[in-house]
């Protein structure tokens, strides 16, 4: 199977999901060198509309894909050059590990047309401010 094809006679677009996943990692690291580090921004509206996942399957799908590379091997590197502060750490940690949480819990308790609504009012803001910011 080619990387991406168009059908001749359907027109209809396919794609081995093995290198459109590993192309959506390399445009959001782009973005991030761009400082469009919102990952939200980026992956979940490609995986609503290029996957068809929902966007409780979007933001979830995200967040489960930002906690490896991010965390692990980045804390690791800091740890071994001596730069890691434990005691401010372990209390960002409680707090994002409690934040997180309730934001999980409050938005898989929203319908999904609700969580839409709420995550376009978001990325309208940012929006709004990178577009009126000096």
């Amino acid at each position: 199977m080619p990387l991406v094809a168009i059908h001749p006679i359907t027109g209809a677009f396919t794609y081995d999901p093995h290198f459109t996943v590993l192309t959506l990692r390399a445009y959001g690291r782009c973005c991030e060198r761009f400082n469009w580090h919102r990952w939200g921004v980026v992956i979940v509206p490609i995986l609503i509309f290029g996957f068809g996942l929902s966007q409780h399957e979007a933001q979830g799908t995200t967040l489960a894909m930002l906690v490896p590379p991010v965390g692990l091997l980045a804390a690791w590197t800091y740890y071994k050059q001596g730069s890691v502060n434990f005691q401010i750490a372990a209390l960002l940690c409680a707090g994002f590990f409690l934040g997180g949480l309730l934001g999980a819990k409050l938005a898989t308790g929203l319908s999904n047309v609700l969580l839409e609504k709420v995550f376009g009012v978001a990325m309208l803001a940012i929006a709004l401010k990178m577009i009126f910011a000096r």
